[in-house]
Parts: structure tokens; C-alpha cells; sequence
């Protein structure tokens, strides 16, 4: 799995859970780390544009790795901050972090 989503990583693109991946995104805390994410943008029948991400991640201080997918969330700023704040709150109470 490691290896199909590596191969897939190539593109000018960050992930939107990187803090400053574009200005105004605030991304996960310096407690985590990136190491592989596939990442897509797609259009909206009703109109607007939508993000979709695939993210494997490691919480540095305990060296868990998680894997994160979501999609069609609207791309913008505050919405893919929106949810890099959920998944960070939600790893911190699965590790028993308040």
C-alpha cells in the first residue's frame, strides 16, 4: 500500500493537512508528520470545487501512523483546516491526549 501510494504522490501539490501547504491553511500541530498523501480536486455538478485526500500520517511522539481519507470536502481555506482539526483531535483522544 506504501508503494502504490508513493507512486501516485508525484505533482506540485502539498497536503492540505501541512501547515501553510497554501497561505491560510493551518494544517495539523508540529506533533505530527506527512509521510505519503495522494490528494485530488474535482468540480461540482451544482458548481464550486471540491478536495478529496488520502494521507498516511505519524504522531511524532509516540510514533503511531494513521491513515486519514476523506473527500469532497469545498476547497477552501477554512473548510481543509476544518477538517485537519478533526483528524488532529481525533488521533490526540484516540492516544489519550486532552
Amino acid at each position: 500500500m506504501l508503494e502504490l501510494l508513493a507512486a501516485t504522490t508525484l505533482g506540485p501539490d502539498l497536503s492540505w493537512m501541512q501547515a501553510g501547504a497554501r497561505p491560510g491553511i493551518t494544517g495539523l500541530g508540529s506533533d505530527f508528520g506527512i509521510t505519503h498523501t495522494k490528494i485530488g480536486l474535482g468540480r461540482l455538478n451544482a458548481g464550486g470545487n471540491v478536495a478529496s485526500e488520502a494521507t498516511i500520517m505519524q504522531h511524532n511522539p509516540t510514533g503511531q501512523k494513521f491513515i486519514t481519507v476523506w473527500q469532497n470536502t469545498l476547497n477552501e481555506n477554512n473548510k481543509l483546516s476544518g477538517v485537519s482539526f478533526l483528524v488532529q483531535r481525533t488521533i490526540e483522544h484516540f492516544l489519550g491526549i486532552p
